[in-house]
């Protein structure tokens, strides 16, 4: 069957992607587009309902009998975030939630495999719920030792390091007051119930903490005139790489008792790296210096579906086009171009690998 020219342009498939709202709890309206696309190149295609209603993993892979080769496994998710971001085309930019977590790497692999012969084995899985619980990749079926392509924001540098985390939700006591009454209690200003928040960053003076992320801050209510007693806080405390997470655990909760606040802990897990063969590094070079842009692996410092794969023994390695830093805000972006030289990396991706990676034993 004829692939359509503009297939093989990410621009289109972004724009495509992006008339669709995925904010996590409704990512599955993007799973007839994708289920079709990738039948039309050749895949195969299983759909893995997840933990909840309208939530569900989409996996596809293509196989060759003639053709030996490990295929090469791509993952991203398909959830936003919830908060608004219209969409638009501005000069060489797209703007619009999602364009480039991740619907700007889904934009890019679609693309990637719409330029290459239909006979090369590969797997992609689409899943749900990252950008909230995670249970998508953790319903996954999953290949203990294999290596996944992990689709996120990195300037397109190899993440083959991840940094441990901590968790917390922290319940941070206020001096309470009718707003009305505010300009007469010094304590209950906002200045002043401001300072435990900025407090919370005394914890990076404790051994193994490299540095703390504000993830959320609510009120348990929401009255009219009415400054709040306690103010919840979650944190993610950022671990530095020989770190125990046990010791950083314990001194971590010291320091809250200390503070006499409230915690509760909502997971961790200690900073870990992907092993690559001699043979891994040398098919990424490859890749890079065909696509004409510098190798520098690196260290990711934010949660995503590469936990949980590695937590069931897999490889994850990170990699995506766009900046991580323009993520969850009022204006994410990614440029045309970046957009386009991810595209050409994901096709050198897949073509070297079949070209460096050793065949399995028939």
């Amino acid at each position: 069957m004829q692939i359509p020219a503009h297939w093989t342009n990410p621009e289109y498939w972004l724009e495509k992607l992006l008339t669709i709202p995925t904010p996590t709890g409704t990512e599955h309206r993007l799973i007839p587009l994708l289920a079709h696309t990738l039948q039309r190149l050749g895949f195969h295609i299983q759909i893995q309902r997840v933990f909840r209603q309208h939530a569900w993993n989409l996996h596809a892979y293509r196989t060759n009998n003639n053709i030996s080769t490990n295929p090469l496994a791509f993952l991203t998710h398909l959830d936003t975030v919830a908060t608004p971001c219209p969409t638009q085309r501005q000069n060489h930019k797209w703007i619009g939630r999602g364009t480039v977590d991740t619907k700007g790497q889904i934009a890019a692999l679609i693309s990637a495999i719409a330029r290459l012969p239909r006979n090369l084995p590969l797997e992609v899985y689409f899943v749900a719920d990252e950008e909230e619980g995670g249970t998508g990749s953790e319903a996954l079926p999953l290949s203990p030792g294999k290596l996944y392509i992990v689709l996120e924001p990195t300037d397109l540098k190899p993440m083959t390091q991840t940094t441990g985390a901590l968790e917390y939700i922290v319940h941070i006591p206020l001096e309470g007051c009718h707003a009305g009454a505010l300009h007469t209690n010094h304590h209950a200003q906002p200045q002043h119930w401001c300072q435990p928040i900025a407090t919370l960053h005394e914890l990076t003076q404790i051994p193994g903490i490299q540095t703390i992320h504000i993830l959320q801050m609510q009120t348990p209510t929401w009255n009219l005139y009415a400054f709040p007693e306690t103010l919840n806080v979650r944190i993610e405390l950022r671990l530095t790489d020989h770190a125990s997470l046990t010791q950083v655990r314990h001194a971590a909760e010291t320091w809250f008792r200390q503070k006499h606040y409230a915690w509760q802990y909502v997971e961790g897990f200690p900073t870990f790296s992907v092993p690559l063969t001699q043979q891994e590094y040398h098919w990424l070079r490859t890749a890079w210096q065909k696509t004409g842009i510098p190798f520098q692996t690196g260290t990711y410092s934010a949660w995503t579906d590469a936990v949980n794969l590695w937590r069931r023994g897999a490889r994850p390695l990170i990699l995506g086009c766009g900046s991580l830093a323009r993520a969850h805000t009022s204006h994410e972006w990614i440029s045309t171009q970046e957009l386009q030289t991810g595209t050409l990396l994901l096709q050198n991706l897949i073509l070297t690998w079949h070209q460096t990676i050793p065949k399995q034993n028939p």
